[in-house]
């Protein structure tokens, strides 16, 4: 089978919640010889987008969520291991939670692991993150980013209540607001007071490295 092939048979495999399939897949590829990070970045993490806007659709609900998880996490624990050290330390720190309301981390779970894989340092807030939280992690440690997700459309407003909070403490001063989930779009993220929105772990790992990385180098 051809590596694209096996990217998508892994896609597949989670978004349609078949752990077995998607562990058989991902040995395929190891097999293969794809590249750990290419097999989380073009098949994992794929297959959990598209579940992911099926739920912020309406189209499937909690425990298809949960089963697709369960899939995507078995694949992950083959990889995650095979993963090598980033190759420098970008000296940028990122916060990172999913908003109060919000118990649904999987895709936070999968930027965290792009952004360490990267060379950042990541504060991992966990999900259901209260505004206090947010804020007194931005005092402790004083990042460069603050990361905020969301699977869910009713936590949208939470997460405008959020930006809103930390920007009325003035603690936004040179910090970057980066927002994501399936219910969000560009507008939204406008809308929200976000200053970028990452459609996918793989585009706020980029904005991310953009910004502070290569503006940093001159590039």
């Amino acid at each position: 089978m051809k590596h694209n092939e096996l990217l998508e048979t892994i896609t597949c495999g989670v978004a349609d919640m078949q752990r077995d399939a998607v562990i058989a897949a991902v040995e395929a590829a190891l097999t293969a010889q794809l590249a750990p990070l290419e097999i989380i970045r073009q098949g994992l993490a794929p297959g959990m987008q598209r579940i992911g806007k099926r739920f912020a659709e309406g189209d499937c609900f909690v425990p298809e969520v949960l089963m697709a998880s369960k899939a995507l996490y078995a694949g992950m624990d083959l990889v995650t291991p095979l993963l090598p050290p980033a190759d420098e330390d970008t000296g940028v720190c990122v916060v990172l939670g999913v908003v109060a309301g919000d118990v649904h981390d999987i895709g936070k779970n999968i930027v965290k692991l792009m952004l360490s894989t990267s060379g950042f340092t990541v504060v991992d807030l966990g999900k259901n993150v209260k505004d206090t939280q947010f804020i007194e992690a931005i005092k402790t440690h004083k990042p460069h980013a603050l990361a905020i997700s969301t699977l869910m459309s009713p936590t949208i407003q939470t997460m405008k209540r959020t930006i809103h909070s930390v920007r009325e403490t003035g603690l936004d001063e040179g910090l970057t607001i980066i927002v994501g989930g399936a219910p969000l779009n560009e507008d939204l993220a406008q809308e929200i007071g976000a200053d970028l929105y990452g459609e996918d772990a793989e585009a706020a790992v980029h904005l991310l490295t953009e910004k502070f990385v290569l503006a940093k180098s001159g590039l």
